[in-house]
């Protein structure tokens, strides 16, 4: 004789498998890392660059946590096609003088990995990097930078993982490099 469920052990059955999709997402996700790789002692005191399509183009890009803001300089910004807005304000590097900010490039198409967004750009001089991903991206994009896994996984909207690669795209030899970057607010005239 067939047992007959209730309406509440089929409400039951059915949220245990609205569970298993996200349980098994969190496997997924790992399986997706991969394994890890062995570090040599070299790569592990390398920077983290990223490779991207910013504004249709290829790019390379340091991933940078102590940056405030996304940061490019003027000639990358032309070579991507960005349009800058004039900007105020100032933009002080560790150990410098505070250097006026050339521009702003609002809602850039960027695609990292799998994942499609929008992001700004300050465009500032910069000697050593082209391109800075700062906590502005990180912060937007809820992304988690994973040294260990040489990766970067971006967690919001469409969830994916960037594998990283310690070379950036013009190599020199300048030895290692302390690197933190805010933006200034523009200094204001006291009232008399």
């Amino acid at each position: 004789m067939p047992v007959e469920e209730t309406p509440k052990e089929i409400e039951e059955e059915a949220c245990h498998e609205d569970d298993e999709p996200r349980r098994m997402s969190s496997v997924y996700m790992m399986y997706a890392m991969g394994k890890e790789t062995p570090k040599t002692s070299e790569e592990s005191t390398n920077m983290m660059y990223v490779d991207l399509v910013v504004n249709g183009r290829n790019a390379r890009a340091m991933v940078d946590t102590d940056a405030s803001h996304n940061f490019v300089t003027e000639a990358e910004a032309r070579r991507l096609g960005l349009v800058l807005k004039k900007g105020g304000g100032s933009m002080k590097s560790v150990n410098s003088k505070a250097k006026p900010i050339l521009g702003v490039a609002e809602q850039v198409e960027e695609k990292l990995g799998d994942r499609e967004g929008k992001m700004n750009f300050t465009a500032v001089n910069m000697d050593d990097f082209n391109l800075v991903l700062g906590l502005e991206f990180l912060r937007s994009s809820k992304a988690v930078v994973m040294p260990h896994l040489n990766s970067l996984l971006v967690a919001g909207g469409q969830t994916c993982l960037a594998r990283s690669t310690d070379t950036p795209t013009k190599t020199k030899k300048k030895g290692r490099f302390l690197s933190a970057m805010r933006v200034m607010e523009p200094l204001k005239k006291a009232s008399s």
